[in-house]
């Protein structure tokens, strides 16, 4: 196992747990930061690397390090996002495109198969866009509140199991701080 006690600020503090541990690995072996990691001991947690941060409504990545005192810590959790206005628009998409083709079977016009055929082929081929993005936008977060902000990681990298892990090493540290 990697010398994680490198990264604290105290030699005193006692790792808890890692976040993301095999790009801490990465990192202790090769002092490159990828992906983005948290370490956590009894006083601070500490973030590096490539990770996600709010505002507003919308997440933004970003490559951090930061240190958070334990008691700056306001809260912890998992977030789901979906992206609806993908799906929004595919749905109108698609009664766009079968008004058009119903609208089209009332026309006197000879060839109109062929013209049908193209808006239901174009419409039903941005539907299928729009449903692929919005299925494929979905993320689940892992998120840590301070005073001042908050920090994200996405569980498509680090395994929920693991972050689970460590949001329940936070909060056994939270209710362990010596006030």
């Amino acid at each position: 196992m990697a010398d994680f006690k490198k990264i604290l600020i105290n030699p005193k503090e006692s790792v808890l747990s890692v976040l993301g541990n095999n790009y801490a690995q990465t990192f202790l072996a090769t002092g490159s930061i990828g992906k983005g990691f948290a370490i956590l001991s009894d006083k601070r947690v500490y973030f590096k690397g490539k990770c996600l941060y709010k505002t507003g409504k919308k997440y933004h990545s970003s490559n951090e390090e930061r240190i958070v005192d334990l008691t700056d810590v306001t809260g912890s959790g998992f977030e789901h996002i979906v992206q609806n206005s993908a799906l929004v628009w595919g749905i109108i998409v698609l009664i766009l495109t079968l008004a058009l083709v119903f609208w089209f079977n009332t026309l006197p016009i000879s060839n109109i198969d062929t013209m049908r055929n193209w808006v239901l082929g174009i419409g039903l081929f941005f539907f299928a866009i729009l449903l692929i993005s919005y299925f494929a936008n979905k993320r689940n977060l892992f998120k840590i509140d301070y005073a001042g902000g908050s920090i994200a990681f996405d569980l498509r990298f680090i395994s929920k199991s693991e972050a689970e892990t460590f949001n329940k090493a936070l909060r056994n540290a939270k209710d362990n701080i010596k006030q």
